[in-house]
């Protein structure tokens, strides 16, 4: 169904471009409500304008990356073997329809391999990338040679800023509390990619679901100060509503969608507190027919529930973010095609994954984090008869060192308060007043997040300003601030571990990177620190590390292994090419992992 912000959003953008601006617009709307369609609209009319040559799509995570990715492969009509479960999104087709783009168009780019459409330099009519691919190629690491000393890293830069790009789920960039002496890294890269982007005049759509004041107004201040004025378009249920007679050319707008809110009126949310994970509640909840999403905080705590709940029930689907590509790709499919009545998960799951489930059980967390959760929960908003009740079950925590202790503490609190007053919590439609008997989520992001105002690190922003925008730049400075920065988003680095049996065999470049990527884990640097004895091959405290081995014609290739001192591994540097003798490369692929400990039914999970 199109759905009336939607269609709202682009006609801005039409107004905003036939005023001669370059069109920058925030767009804040509930979880489930299809936002992401608006992306393939906003590219037809910019590119229709002529201001854009081909769109950009920002994901913060691989797995809802690969999603879009297929859907639209599969929308196309141009499904393969990797994308075929992950199905047609019917709104998304006729959004597509009028592009005139066949499958050589459509393109991805991401640490893991689906097929030969991986585009490293960017050069595809439509992109779907992570933002980690985006920012380095953005600050001249280009991903496509991060192997070589030297890159060509224009040509990527000239494809993002000649596109239109839109960064989805945007909360997710924002700084909200996760670990929490993390620095804010990531909301530092975010800001420093909007100002690099609209100081260049290119077009931007930002989408989300929770958009915190703090959030919205820096990005506000961002945009504002490269002298473009941002328009916000936000779903408000104690706004107006949306309809013919709403002015384009305001700044903001805030409406609802009617039709919308009927829908999801027919929910009747049941949320409760509870001190632990209650096993004969799940069975309860499967054996009444419900579908049940359990997300915990930790893999640790989502691999022990998993081995429990599979010794009562048997079809049971866990999945978290230390799993290969081709084991995370199996549970997808499995969880998309609704063969698994329970799915434990951890954060993975929180944004834009298109499950629907009938029930959520879920460790505490943050605001912003339990809204995406529950977002999980009825998408269709009580389309069906059978779908019209919601439940969702928070179990007490102080964040379990993953999120901010005092404002998970502060959340609970709010919550237990305000359902001892017999009120219903709404966690679908935004607004600041009670609805008859329902407060909004929006009502809580917005008390609990008032003294919350992460800011950008203001010695990272100035550099890595510098490395954008400076004309000329050597690669010593390149790397010399890298190494200054080393954790340029998230707040470690992820290294690719192999944990296949033996060395594989393979056959051209191409082949071997594909058998490496398809049977490793992105592990983060911290974690492997932490554990590096159980998760990597070591002998006399060095670490194995899988080498493509080619001559100078990069025709025949194998792989070998060898052994390097952690300190030089564990860093960026693991990526560079490095040349050995004469007449062959060896190209640095992964780490060689303790396959002993990694299973593909629990990925690397509780280590001891």
């Amino acid at each position: 169904m199109n759905r009336v912000l939607n269609d709202l959003v682009i006609n801005v953008v039409n107004d905003v471009i036939k005023r001669s601006e370059i069109p920058v617009v925030i767009y804040e709307a509930p979880t489930g409500y299809g936002k992401t369609t608006s992306s393939v609209n906003f590219f037809k009319v910019v590119s229709r304008y002529g201001i854009a040559s081909s769109l950009i799509h920002v994901l913060p995570m691989r797995s809802i990356t690969t999603q879009l990715y297929c859907k639209i492969l599969n929308s196309l009509n141009y499904s393969n073997d990797y994308c075929r479960d992950f199905g047609v999104d019917e709104v998304l087709l006729n959004s597509l329809k009028g592009l005139n783009i066949s499958e050589h168009d459509i393109g991805y780019q991401f640490m893991d391999f689906i097929d030969s459409s991986k585009s490293p330099f960017f050069l595809k009519t439509v992109l779907i990338t992570t933002f980690n691919s985006f920012f380095y190629n953005l600050i001249r690491l280009s991903v496509g040679e991060f192997r070589k000393y030297k890159k060509h890293y224009e040509i990527p830069r000239a494809s993002i800023f000649t596109s239109a790009i839109v960064f989805d789920e945007a909360h997710l960039y924002g700084g909200d509390a996760y670990v929490e002496k993390a620095e804010n890294s990531l909301l530092t890269a975010f800001t420093v990619s909007i100002k690099s982007l609209t100081k260049a005049y290119t077009p931007v759509l930002i989408e989300t679901a929770t958009l915190p004041t703090y959030l919205r107004e820096l990005l506000i201040t961002t945009i504002t100060t490269s002298n473009i004025r941002p328009r916000l378009v936000t779903f408000r249920f104690d706004g107006v509503k949306c309809d013919e007679n709403i002015n384009l050319s305001k700044s903001e707008i805030t409406c609802y969608d009617s039709e919308y809110v009927s829908e999801c009126l027919n929910i009747r949310w049941h949320t409760r507190i509870v001190d632990d994970l209650n096993y004969d509640l799940i069975k309860d909840l499967i054996y009444s027919g419900l579908k049940v999403l359990i997300v915990r905080n930790t893999v640790e705590k989502a691999v022990n529930t998993y081995k429990k709940l599979k010794e009562v029930i048997g079809n049971v689907t866990l999945i978290h973010g230390r799993f290969t590509d081709n084991d995370r790709r199996i549970k997808l499919s499995r969880i998309i095609s609704s063969s698994s009545p329970i799915v434990i998960s951890t954060q993975v799951i929180e944004a834009g994954v298109d499950i629907s489930f009938n029930a959520l059980i879920t460790d505490a967390a943050t605001p912003a984090s339990i809204v995406q959760r529950v977002g999980r929960v009825i998408r269709k908003c009580g389309d069906r008869k059978e779908d019209r009740e919601g439940w969702v079950y928070i179990i007490k925590s102080e964040g379990d060192g993953i999120y901010n202790a005092e404002l998970t503490k502060s959340f609970l609190s709010r919550l237990r308060d305000i359902i001892s007053q017999d009120y219903m919590i709404e966690w679908r439609l935004p607004s600041m007043k009670a609805i008859d008997n329902r407060i909004s989520y929006l009502k809580l992001i917005e008390e609990l997040y008032s003294s919350y105002k992460p800011q950008p690190d203001v010695e990272r922003y100035t550099y890595l300003m510098d490395l954008i925008s400076r004309p000329l730049i050597s690669y010593e400075d390149i790397y010399e601030i890298i190494t200054r920065f080393e954790d340029l988003t998230y707040s470690s680095l992820l290294i690719p571990v192999y944990v296949g049996i033996d060395i594989p065999s393979c056959d051209g470049v191409s082949n071997c990177l594909n058998v490496v990527s398809r049977n490793s884990v992105a592990l983060s640097r911290d974690f492997l620190r932490k554990y590096l004895s159980d998760l990597v091959e070591l002998s006399g405290g060095l670490i194995a590390i899988l080498y493509l081995r080619c001559d100078d014609e990069l025709s025949n290739c194998d792989i070998i292994k060898s052994y390097v001192q952690p300190d030089k591994v564990l860093t960026y540097q693991l990526f560079l090419w490095k040349v050995v003798g004469e007449g062959i490369t060896l190209i640095p692929l992964a780490l060689s992992g303790r396959a002993e400990n990694y299973s593909s039914e629990t990925g690397y999970g509780v280590i001891k």
